[in-house]
Formats: structure tokens, C-alpha cells, sequence
């Protein structure tokens, strides 16, 4: 995942471990940047194979806005549909690369993702609710990596 918004994206990720990345009241703040409590997108996608279940991204708007220029190559202002739409391709890569490098004897299938604005109080929610939260911070602004896995089916 590192590698992807690194070349891709021309953003590094820093690993954040034991505390709440939607409430980083002790971290600086870049002024330039919207606040981690404006709205954040949060992208789904569904795979299927040995593991199945839905990785989702949630990432600050503001974020996302840099994101897809830089993806796109642009200096000027992206719209709103490019944003959604790089940011849908965004965890089309992170998810195909993830399960490409942890298990690469199966075959994944994957879903079309799904992307839509959300305020960070339903951010929060998120967060208690997958089998796996992986927090990053990427231009002093959060970024979470989510994986919910389907029951086995017996």
C-alpha cells in the first residue's frame, strides 16, 4: 500500500499505531490543509476468493482532492467526479496489491468500487466495525484502511 500511494500518488504514509487518527488533537496541523473534521470519502470495494469481504478506504476529502491531481497529473483544480472516481481507483489498487502480496496462490475477484462523501462522526463508526483498521497519516491528515471479511461458509 505504501508503494502504491508513493508512486502513483506522490505521497508518502506514515504508519500510525494506538490512537484515534479522527481525534489527532496532539499532531501538527498543516494550515494550508482542510481540518480532519471536515467530510472524508470513504471508498468500498468487494473481493472474492479463499477470503471474502469488502476493503474500504476512508480518507479526508481535502486529501482526496490532492490525490486525484497528482494521479491525473493536473495543476488545476480537479471536479468532484474525478475525485470520486480516482478515489475508487485508488482502492481498486490498494485492495489488488494487497491480496496479490499476501496470498498468491488464490485468485481474487474484485468488485466495482464504490465511493461517497461521509461526515467524520459516521468515520467513527467505521472504525469500530471491521475485522481489520489499519491508520495512516499522509500530509498531516488521516488515512484508514479497512477490511471486513465475510463469514466462511460451512
Amino acid at each position: 500500500m505504501l508503494h502504491i500511494f508513493e508512486t502513483m500518488f506522490f505521497i508518502l504514509l506514515d504508519p500510525v499505531e494506538g490512537m484515534d487518527v479522527l481525534e489527532q488533537r496532539n499532531l501538527p496541523q498543516n494550515p494550508d490543509r482542510a481540518s480532519p473534521a471536515g467530510p472524508f470519502l470513504k471508498s468500498e470495494i468487494p473481493f472474492e476468493g479463499y477470503f471474502s469481504g469488502t476493503l474500504s478506504l476512508l480518507v479526508p476529502y481535502s486529501l482526496s482532492e490532492m490525490l486525484a491531481q497528482n494521479f491525473m497529473g493536473f495543476e488545476e483544480e480537479v471536479n468532484e467526479p474525478q475525485i470520486l472516481d480516482v478515489s475508487g481507483e485508488l482502492a481498486n489498487m490498494v485492495c489488488g496489491n494487497l491480496f496479490s502480496v499476501l496470498d498468491k496462490n488464490s485468485v481474487y475477484v474484485l468488485g466495482t468500487p464504490a465511493t461517497q462523501r461521509i461526515a467524520p462522526q459516521a468515520g467513527q463508526g467505521l472504525l469500530e466495525a471491521a475485522d481489520l483498521t489499519l491508520k495512516f497519516m499522509a500530509e498531516d491528515q488521516p488515512i484508514i484502511l479497512q477490511i471486513q471479511f465475510n463469514p466462511k461458509a460451512s
